[in-house]
């Protein structure tokens, strides 16, 4: 999902009321400054949820879509330790098979968590439930780490209007519906609502440089193809802004399985002219290739294991491209820059990650 499309600007013009957001910063204050807690946990164990479970979710073997509140909180237990003492509960309070003082009585008893819930602060017979309801997305936005199921549409869009407002990844967001014995961090930034690819780590921007004081934010795409997952494209945005996300492809894990065979870089060349070329597990070396131009192999199992990008055009006079890669032995290579050729030490390793940037060239005097 591109950071600056259509629907990643219209979700961050997305606003509540005067009215809840009021409400909501009166009991975030209360959880977050005053009791400084730092996980909110939406539980999806209303009755009405169990009729959508049964009715309406598709039963997979991967998947426990409706867990227990003592099997939410064991997961989150097991992730976090005993960084885990406090947490404020979202749900539907009147529509729960259990009270909350059962609930929070197993949670201290048997895991060491006090629980918070909205009633707590406000008496919940005043507000209607879709006021209810956004006043818990509101703290959704709040939360340090927010646990929920991806199979929740709310849960869902509140990493993905956290993506889209905050103009980053989403992290710290865990689901506790999959199959692992804890919480699992999603990823993908509430795009999906399977577990098993909400969960792949490949969705992720895992930067291998820091952002760069001088740094230049271009709409630059990034497009890789990565054995046995296929194409992945990454995009800073479609048009400059004083600072984009991360321009990063690869998967990091089972390194034998998910390498880069090939990649293409596009970026309008009225902002910028570049060409690339790659060396190839086999040795050989491409020659160099225009902006838009794909390089390399797909479906071939010939992965790269080195590649450079220069800038083509006058623009080199006040620009270094830069560019840093992860290798199949975990050996990560940064700061190679301006056409040099980026490889591993032994010059074999497998490219399973890159990233490119761009920024204002170093003069004596700046």
């Amino acid at each position: 999902m591109a950071l600056y499309g259509l629907t990643c600007q219209l979700t961050r013009a997305f606003i509540l009321n005067d009215t809840i957001e009021e409400i909501a910063t009166i009991i975030g204050d209360g959880i977050f400054q005053d009791r400084d807690i730092k996980h909110v946990i939406q539980m999806r164990v209303e009755k009405d949820w169990e009729d959508y479970s049964h009715s309406v979710l598709s039963p997979v073997k991967y998947e426990d879509n409706l867990l227990a509140p003592s099997a939410i909180l064991a997961k989150a237990k097991n992730k976090f330790g005993y960084l885990l003492s406090s947490a404020l509960i979202l749900c539907d309070e009147d529509n729960m098979p259990y009270s909350k003082e059962e609930i929070r009585i197993i949670a201290k008893k048997d895991f060491n968590i006090y629980l918070y819930w909205k009633s707590d602060f406000i008496n919940i017979r005043e507000y209607d439930t879709l006021t209810l309801s956004l006043i818990d997305f509101s703290l959704s936005l709040k939360a340090p780490f927010f646990v929920g199921t991806c199979k929740s549409t709310f849960s869902c869009f509140a990493a993905f209007e956290k993506y889209c407002k905050e103009r980053h990844d989403t992290l710290n967001h865990f689901i506790y519906n999959g199959q692992a014995p804890e919480l699992e961090e999603r990823f993908d930034n509430g795009t999906s609502t399977d577990s098993r690819i909400a969960t792949k780590n490949f969705f992720g921007r895992k930067c291998l440089m820091p952002r760069h004081e001088k740094e230049v934010a271009l709409p630059v795409r990034l497009s890789a193809h990565i054995s046995n997952i296929g194409d992945f494209h990454t995009q800073s945005s479609v048009a400059s802004f004083p600072e984009g996300i991360p321009v990063v492809v690869g998967y990091f894990e089972n390194t034998a399985r998910f390498r880069i065979e090939g990649f293409e870089l596009h970026i309008n060349p009225e902002n910028l002219r570049i060409r690339y070329k790659a060396v190839l597990l086999n040795g050989r070396t491409s020659d160099w290739v225009a902006n838009g131009v794909y390089c390399g192999t797909r479906g071939e199992g010939m992965p790269l294991v080195g590649f450079a990008i220069e800038i083509a055009g006058p623009e080199s006079l006040e620009l270094d491209c830069v560019y840093a890669a992860q290798f199949s032995s975990g050996e990560i290579v940064t700061e190679v820059k301006n056409g040099e050729m980026c490889r591993s030490t032994s010059g074999i390793e497998k490219l399973i990650s890159m990233q490119v940037s761009f920024r204002k060239k170093k003069f004596k005097n700046s």
